[in-house]
């Protein structure tokens, strides 16, 4: 990368490839400037800081998780810890908690914090403070702002390098600094986890409401290609602003929209698709790409694009509710093309089932689900708006 702008790397790419700075590449302490570069680079992710710089290894010891695989777990009350988070309990813990589990290999440098005894697994390090004069929470924050992935030393799986970690310089400011870091940075944890719980909340309820309807209909149920059907109208992208356009990379997981399309568009035609219409990324189905349109535009061909038959019958609007649910999704992976980028069939996706009740009960439905969907927009708000502020008093205490 030769500037400042965010280059977007497709989820297939990622696994292949990473955006570098090119100063990152190029030795500028040579005397004989030659241009060269070097294809492993030369990475910057300590902070800047006004209080002493200490390499890691001096106040911390990066442990190694213990291997537990999936079938040996027995059920239980205490956190099974991965390389990106809790992924599943056992009857036993082997770290007490609180700690930071330090993603090892997978999610190479994901950072996590852990109040509970806890088991991190073979894939993680976990943290043991071996100096009084730094809080492990402190720590904690200083990792989030800091990037390990670089660290790795595998061309194959990603793998951060302990030994290098430790030789990795952090500002040790005073107690009473690090005190008032924390505080402020958890009260911004804080806000964060109450939008978050609405958010959750929010969702739950809308699912219960599409339960309650669903009792009230007997059980009855529509194939979804009785009151939707699959569009094929094409348009020139010589008619297309590139914001206007979606594929299955700017569409977002868990049915949480889109981001914008910045590249130069495709020449030709691609499927037409209106404001109000339901698009489905139809690789790797179990990621949860559904949205539902707000404007017109184009979009990629492992895009579909679904419309009401009849809106007096089936409103498009409560057919993409019913899309959303996770059994959706998982009758949709029942039947795919390809393992390692499994792709739906069109027709056995038509062939979902929903309860389709008069359409005066789906405006019910529908009313009282926007509402809901107005205040998870405000609690996403509210997530966007901290984003960002926790660097923002790792910088005002520290530089």
């Amino acid at each position: 990368s030769f500037g400042d702008d965010d280059i977007v790397m497709t989820e297939d790419n990622a696994r292949y490839a990473r955006v570098v700075r090119t100063c990152d590449m190029i030795d500028f302490s040579r005397l004989n400037f030659n241009k060269a570069m070097n294809l492993k680079p030369t990475y910057h992710v300590e902070l800047e800081s006004r209080y002493p710089m200490v390499e890691i290894g001096k106040l911390m010891t990066l442990e190694y998780g213990k291997g537990l695989p999936a079938p040996q777990r027995i059920e239980g009350k205490y956190p099974v810890l991965g390389s990106n988070g809790r992924i599943g309990t056992h009857n036993s813990f082997w770290v007490n908690g609180p700690t930071i589990i330090v993603g090892r290999t997978g999610s190479a440098g994901a950072i996590t914090w852990e109040d509970e005894d806890c088991y991190p697994i073979d894939t993680t390090y976990h943290v043991q403070i071996v100096n009084n004069n730094i809080l492990l929470r402190y720590v904690y924050y200083v990792f989030k702002r800091m990037d390990f992935s670089v660290l790795n030393n595998k061309m194959g799986v990603p793998c951060v390098n302990r030994e290098d970690t430790y030789k990795l310089k952090i500002p040790l400011p005073p107690m009473d600094i690090q005190i008032q870091i924390v505080n402020e940075c958890m009260r911004i944890d804080s806000a964060h986890d109450d939008a978050k719980n609405r958010i959750a909340k929010c969702r739950e309820r809308i699912e219960n409401i599409f339960r309650e309807l669903e009792s009230k209909s007997g059980g009855f149920r529509l194939p979804l290609g009785n009151v939707i059907y699959s569009v094929t109208d094409r348009v020139n992208t010589d008619e297309l602003e590139p914001s206007e356009y979606v594929t299955t990379d700017t569409m977002l997981q868990r049915c949480e929209g889109i981001r914008p399309y910045t590249s130069e568009l495709p020449a030709g035609t691609v499927i037409r698709f209106r404001k109000g219409d339901i698009l489905l990324s139809n690789i790797r189905p179990y990621l949860k790409k559904l949205w539902l349109a707000d404007f017109n535009g184009g979009c990629s061909p492992d895009v579909l694009v679904f419309r009401s038959r009849d809106e007096d019958m089936c409103a498009t609007m409560f057919a993409y509710y019913a899309m959303r649910r996770d059994e959706f999704f998982d009758f949709v992976m029942q039947d795919v093309k390809g393992l390692k980028m499994p792709r739906g069939k069109r027709e056995h996706i038509l062939d979902y089932r929903i309860p389709v009740p008069v359409r005066e009960e789906q405006q019910k439905f529908l009313d009282e689900v926007l509402s809901l969907e107005n205040e998870i927009a405000e609690a996403m708000k509210r997530v966007e708006s901290l984003s960002g502020k926790k660097e923002s008093i790792l910088k005002k205490y520290l530089q």
